[in-house]
């Protein structure tokens, strides 16, 4: 993502380095629609969030808009935000769409969004020492392991629900460096502190 925010591209190598990482959401979504019932619904929005996708890089590419901070770092978070959300459905949906799960995996995703997007200098430039960062990092770690509590503590256990558990554990921490990226469009004057041996 630093590459992406600091350095200016050609047109084509936008466009290279744009469309392929969809497949993060691609993933997202063939999960979240695979759930038996199949789901024409999930599957039908991540087909036309391709479609989307492929349509604002393609314009961003023809209008040189691909240079511009916000406009190339912006669309990335809002892509993977979206990403979490689908990689969430296929737990929410084996646990029979339970409420109390999916209000506390869809408040989980927003925790961590506002702290990173808040601490965004200290993420992006490793410090952790200050206490809300290492704080809000410990309360991040321990919303998932909530997610299993609640799906024990309703009688929604089911084996084929550990594997979609660890993807949406993947992509909800995959999120961080897509945010944190935002200071380099809110700050663009903003350089990352040289590392040193303190800085935990």
């Amino acid at each position: 993502m630093a590459h992406m925010g600091w350095n200016k591209l050609s047109r084509g190598s936008y466009i290279a380095w744009s469309l392929p990482i969809f497949i993060l959401p691609f993933f997202a979504g063939l999960g979240a629609a695979v759930v038996e019932p199949w789901s024409d619904f999930w599957w039908g929005f991540t087909v036309d969030f391709f479609y989307v996708w492929c349509g604002w890089v393609f314009l961003c590419a023809i209008f040189g808009w691909h240079n511009n901070r916000f406009l190339r770092l912006f669309p990335y978070m809002v892509m993977m935000n979206i990403t979490v959300l689908l990689s969430f459905v296929p737990m929410w949906r084996i646990t029979n769409e339970s409420m109390v799960l999916g209000v506390f995996l869809l408040f989980s995703h927003l925790y961590l969004t506002l702290f990173v997007y808040i601490y965004s200098k200290e993420i992006s430039s490793k410090q952790y020492r200050k206490r809300g960062v290492k704080i809000g990092l410990l309360v991040s770690i321990l919303l998932p392991i909530c997610w299993m509590i609640i799906v024990i503590q309703q009688d929604l256990f089911t084996v084929r629900i550990i594997k979609v558990y660890g993807a949406a554990i993947c992509f909800y921490f995959l999120n961080i460096p897509f945010v944190s990226a935002s200071i380099r469009f809110r700050e663009p004057d903003w350089e990352p502190p040289k590392q040193n041996s303190k800085s935990l």
